[in-house]
């Protein structure tokens, strides 16, 4: 199991990857095909750093409730959750949750899943939604 965050922008917009990834201090960029770029970090390590930054300046929107299944998923995979069945359909569950949600072969590989509910209430600063 290999947890990620990326951001895909196209090739002209180049700089501000290079402004993120310079002010958080993590992660790399490359080419991700014709015209696109990608921001990603993907170890343990640098996956806390960039939590703890979103932690402490929390973003808005759906974006918000992105993290916050990001960030339990996570919490999981730190604690070893991942390595039991239980912790791996929670996982699941969160990926399903998630932005485009699960691929078709997951669908097929966990055909049982109940996508985590996202949280909807942002008037908090830190919003109970776990």
């Amino acid at each position: 199991m290999q947890l990620f965050f990326q951001i895909n922008l196209h090739v002209k917009d180049r700089a501000l990857l290079e402004s993120i990834k310079d002010y958080l201090g993590v992660g790399k960029i490359h080419n991700s095909g014709k015209n696109l770029i990608q921001y990603r970090i993907q170890t343990s390590d640098e996956l806390t750093i960039l939590i703890k930054h979103l932690e402490t300046y929390p973003l808005i929107s759906q974006k918000r409730a992105d993290f916050e299944l990001f960030n339990k998923a996570h919490r999981l995979v730190m604690s070893k959750e991942h390595l039991n069945k239980e912790g791996i359909s929670e996982i699941v569950s969160l990926k399903a949750s998630l932005n485009l949600g699960l691929s078709e072969q997951m669908k097929l590989a966990f055909p049982d899943v109940i996508p985590t509910a996202r949280c909807t209430d942002f008037s908090v600063s830190i919003p109970d939604c776990n």
